[in-house]
């Protein structure tokens, strides 16, 4: 008797073991950090945009970016060829390659955008004198890789590499290519200004009206 009871305690034991009810987790608690990304089929401008050098009008581009922290701001900063720098580089010169920052406002609720259900859309104007600038050497045929990076969180220190783009958690980055070109029109041909033209031409007008 003893035996058996043994037997089927330990079997209740065993079954009561192996038996894990699964329970379904809540919406929130499914949903892993996410950072935040770029829909970039959607962004503006595409992959080059055309600046006219000196230019006192602003570009305004469009960012289209997904979040499931609809809560919470997306941080974003926006660099001018940063490939040029690297870990040796003074961090200083790393911050001159940075030429604007700013925040995606929180949408609060969900939007059930053309774009998706978590989906932001931001338009930002950029001071086209900070893509393409006589002051800073461009010229016509100039050109410059603009990066957008955006993070929940920018590290605050920016001693650390890749300085001043370094993200708490993980970052997104939209790139784009910026060509400089002039914003003066050529004059058609006949409407140089030459001297001698304008003599001949009133030569013949004379002859004419003799």
């Amino acid at each position: 008797m003893k035996r058996l009871l043994f037997g089927t305690t330990c079997l209740a034991v065993l079954w009561l073991s192996s038996c894990v009810v699964p329970f379904p987790l809540e919406e929130e608690e499914a949903q892993t950090f996410n950072p935040p990304r770029f829909r970039r089929d959607y962004c503006l401008p595409g992959y080059t945009l055309s600046v006219v050098v000196d230019s006192i009008e602003n570009e305004t581009i469009k960012m289209v970016v997904e979040d499931l922290d609809i809560n919470e701001g997306i941080e974003f900063r926006i660099f001018k060829d940063y490939y040029q720098c690297a870990s040796t580089t003074d961090p200083s010169n790393c911050h001159m390659k940075l030429i604007t920052e700013g925040e995606i406002p929180p949408t609060g609720s969900e939007i059930d955008s053309e774009y998706g259900r978590y989906v932001r859309t931001y338009t930002y104007p950029l001071k086209k004198s900070l893509l393409c600038s006589s002051a800073a050497g461009d010229t016509l045929g100039s050109s410059h890789i603009i990066e957008v990076v955006i993070t929940d969180a920018f590290l605050r220190d920016a001693n650390i590499w890749p300085y001043w783009r370094k993200s708490i958690g993980d970052s997104d980055v939209w790139t784009f290519r910026v060509e400089c070109v002039s914003g003066f029109k050529s004059k058609p041909f006949n409407d140089v200004d030459d001297p001698d033209l304008d003599l001949q031409n009133d030569g013949e007008d004379s002859e004419e009206n003799h």
